[in-house]
């Protein structure tokens, strides 16, 4: 479980947090309206496996989305909102056509996060012997040198903060995957002390709610933080930053849209991160 703790170190009572991140009745109906929407206009694409077509990247991308918010969304919604069998069928397609492994980690990655939302959201039962083969391989390659991290103050000087953020939300869903999760001592000291170095980002990345799912042990966290992320996402509802104004200026998103997706978002991490298990 995260230890909060103030300005002098002093740890905080989690429950004040706790409180303050209920879903109230109308937000949890406007979750499942966007949810809804999204589902329908999930129904009305194509893809027809050119893959210089257009629609293809339409219809990946939407997967994807579809997958991470159906699944952010789950862990806040009782009871859970029904997926249709159009929808189902077509994420079953998905992950058929879309996630092998043959352009490296980023994109096998990519791969395992989908993998996860599937099972998540019950879409899947088990992974196939070629996707456990994945999870082994990324493994691997991940995690490599991170056993050699030594504690330091800054993380400026790490070369492979990328991989190695992958590499702990990796190992967090081995439990999710269905997968037993076995990390060699040396790789889990290392693991932890690159945590340590990060602790200033770790809320913002989503490594504090997940870290400990994968049995790693986090720094003590900063409750500002925590306080800043709930009085600013979700209390006064400014819903979205300056990466998600992108979003809404470059690509068909409404500021509506936007606004929600980061308060399902949000919450889904907040809640994990505040879980009393």
């Amino acid at each position: 479980m995260v230890v909060l703790v103030d300005g002098s170190g002093t740890p905080v009572e989690l429950e004040q947090f706790r409180a303050r991140i209920v879903i109230p009745i109308e937000k949890e109906q406007e979750i499942r309206k966007y949810l809804t929407e999204e589902d329908k206009r999930f129904h009305g694409l194509i893809d027809d496996g050119m893959i210089q077509n257009e629609r293809r990247n339409e219809f990946y991308d939407a997967a994807v989305k579809f997958l991470a918010f159906g699944a952010y969304a789950d862990n806040l919604l009782n009871p859970k909102y029904e997926l249709t069998q159009e929808t189902k069928r077509k994420l079953n397609h998905f992950r058929d056509c879309y996630l092998d492994l043959r352009y490296g980690w980023r994109m096998g990655a990519d791969a395992v996060y989908c993998l996860e939302k599937l099972m998540r959201l019950g879409i899947i039962d088990g992974l196939s012997n070629a996707e456990k083969s994945l999870v082994e391989y990324l493994n691997g390659e991940l995690g490599k040198g991170i056993e050699k991290v030594v504690r330091q103050e800054s993380s400026r000087e790490c070369k492979d903060n990328e991989r190695w953020s992958l590499y702990v939300k990796l190992l967090s869903r081995y439990e999710s995957l269905g997968l037993e999760l076995d990390i060699p001592p040396p790789k889990k000291s290392g693991a932890e002390t690159w945590l340590y170095n990060n602790k200033n980002c770790l809320l913002h990345y989503g490594l504090a709610s997940v870290a400990p799912r994968a049995g790693l042990e986090l720094p003590p966290l900063p409750a500002s933080q925590v306080e800043l992320e709930i009085h600013r996402e979700i209390e006064k509802g400014e819903g979205y930053d300056k990466q998600l104004r992108l979003r809404v200026a470059t690509q068909r998103v409404t500021p509506e849209i936007a606004s929600i997706e980061t308060y399902i978002s949000t919450m889904h991490h907040l809640h994990l991160l505040l879980d009393e298990k």
